[in-house]
């Protein structure tokens, strides 16, 4: 079967990710004979939040798909694919309406298969909240930090 390969990473710099994510893909796919790889599709620096299809690789990907170029997805996990869980109900359910299947290879399970949608929504939403807990512990970081240097600078 031709497999599509899904990587995304957050920041341009990050190539190690990027690395670690296309080497275990690789791995589970030689336990898992039957793939043949079509082509990867690397997003470097881009957000979660971003709509798949606004993504250079997410372009590139959705043509190929609706071309009929492979039946199946493959990323390390759904918050590759997005971190919002409407992009990746929207962007799962593309894919499923050209037949073809999203499988996420640490979770252990198809998007697709009806009896792990329940599973598969409370990980997307995971996903999103620890984004969300992620950016608002940086904020307040920022604003300790800038109260510290102001209670520095009064003290002079």
């Amino acid at each position: 079967m031709k497999i599509a390969i899904y990587i995304r990473t957050a920041t341009v710099e990050n190539n190690g990710a990027i690395e670690c994510q296309k080497k275990a893909i690789e791995e589970y796919i030689k336990r898992n004979p039957g793939y043949e790889i079509y082509d990867y599709y690397t997003d470097a620096g881009v957000s979660g939040n971003t709509a798949f299809q606004e993504r250079p690789a997410g372009i590139r990907l959705m043509n190929d798909a609706e071309a009929g170029k492979f039946k199946k997805v493959l990323a390390v996990d759904a918050n590759r694919v997005a971190r919002d869980f409407k992009v990746l109900l929207k962007t799962i359910y593309r894919f499923k309406s050209l037949d073809i299947d999203i499988e996420s290879i640490t979770e252990s399970f198809n998007y697709l298969n009806p009896k792990n949608s329940l599973m598969f929504g409370m990980i997307s939403l995971i996903g999103e909240h620890e984004k969300k807990a992620f950016i608002e512990r940086m904020r307040l970081g920022k604003i300790k930090k800038h109260n510290e240097r102001q209670s520095f600078l009064e003290g002079i």
